[in-house]
């Protein structure tokens, strides 16, 4: 009776990797069916961005368990001090049970080369089908599911016919893996910035001078308006351990993709630094861009409101030196408007963890959306 009980979850989730086909995104079984009654789920909880990877603890320290470390653990770029993306929590197939399985985030890592007990414990996930799938199959290495075990939950399954042609195929696609959780752990945050109080008309403000939509939630007040720029300001809290956060937006006329290129978005920024975002009553208390740390600016290519855009991250200081901290910021055009926009958050958290403020920043900045 007890061997029936310990197999019968394996056997469900081996079928929810029979009806995924084994490599592909959230699907919907039915097939386009009419589905069925949703059942009430718990809703999943977790620390903020831990995942917990159910994965055979012999394999953690081998070149398998650095690989995963490297795509989901790796410091996040134009951070002062050593954060990783993501904190994993790692337990033993055989004690994947409990509080564990309601998680946020969830990683389940394997190759069916392994014939440890743990390995063999994370074979009973699949179905002999599935695995026939995989063998025949090896650019099939990753299914993605959402709300298994909890609503609000986000499970990876990787996996391959050995170690060696897994960690190829999460290298080469090391982006799309962390992006999937990273992308949803901001949601989280978004809902949760949000979910208690919007400032509906400071958004309508900024739509009217910059012409720009974005969502602004509690806390922040107008800094400072000028003719296509607005500077925004949420007061930390040292003794609380809340972060001074500032956002900054702005626009000129697009001539030249050259605007992209480091050396002008650092030029671009110093000179809204120095003019705009500054306090006239101290000599050089004005924001500038830190260029002793190499690379200047950590910069890459992404697709946001379903268009191009550039992301860069990146360290400020007052030209006085008094002060410094992270910044995260997205250039782009606006066809429409024939106008390259800049947005910009950086905070200012001395003594504190820079991860979360920068998290939540980003997360505020990815509301933008094009007014055309």
């Amino acid at each position: 009776m007890k061997k029936t009980a310990r197999l019968l979850p394996l056997f469900i989730l081996g079928l929810v990797f029979l009806l995924s086909a084994c490599g592909g995104d959230e699907k919907d079984p039915s097939n386009g069916k009419a589905k069925s009654k949703k059942r009430k789920m718990i809703k999943s909880k977790g620390g903020f961005a831990e995942i917990v990877v159910v994965m055979d603890p012999r394999k953690q320290n081998t070149q398998l368990g650095e690989t995963l470390k490297d795509i989901f653990a790796k410091d996040i770029p134009g951070l002062p001090q050593p954060e990783s993306w993501f904190k994993l929590l790692t337990v033993p197939p055989s004690k994947f049970k409990g509080f564990l399985k309601r998680h946020h985030n969830i990683i389940f890592l394997t190759s069916l080369d392994n014939n440890t007990t743990e390995g063999r414990y994370l074979k009973g996930y699949f179905t002999k089908k599935s695995i026939a799938m995989i063998e025949n199959d090896p650019k099939k290495f990753m299914l993605r599911r959402k709300d298994v075990y909890a609503e609000g939950q986000r499970i990876m399954y990787l996996f391959g016919n050995t170690e060696k042609q897994l960690i190829e195929n999460m290298t080469a696609k090391k982006d799309i893996l962390l992006n999937y959780f990273h992308d949803r752990e901001q949601q989280r945050l978004t809902d949760k910035l949000y979910g208690i109080s919007e400032q509906a008309k400071l958004s309508k403000y900024i739509q009217k001078v910059v012409k720009l939509k974005m969502r602004i939630p509690a806390g922040f007040g107008l800094a400072r308006k000028e003719k296509n720029f607005v500077w925004l300001r949420k007061k930390g809290n040292p003794a609380q351990k809340l972060a001074d956060i500032n956002l900054i937006i702005t626009s000129r006329p697009y001539t030249s993709t050259k605007v992209f290129e480091e050396e002008s978005l650092i030029a671009w920024r110093d000179t809204l630094g120095k003019h705009y975002v500054n306090d006239e009553s101290r000599e050089g208390s004005y924001i500038t861009t830190e260029t002793r740390v190499m690379p200047i600016l950590e910069m890459k290519k992404i697709t946001i409101d379903k268009k191009f855009a550039v992301e860069s991250r990146g360290f400020w200081k007052l030209a006085n030196g008094s002060r410094g901290g992270p910044f995260l910021s997205y250039a782009f055009v606006d066809e429409a408007q024939k106008r390259v926009f800049y947005i910009e958050g950086f905070v200012y958290a001395a003594g504190m963890r820079k991860k979360e403020p920068i998290f939540r920043t980003e997360a505020i900045l990815r509301t933008f959306e094009r007014l055309n």
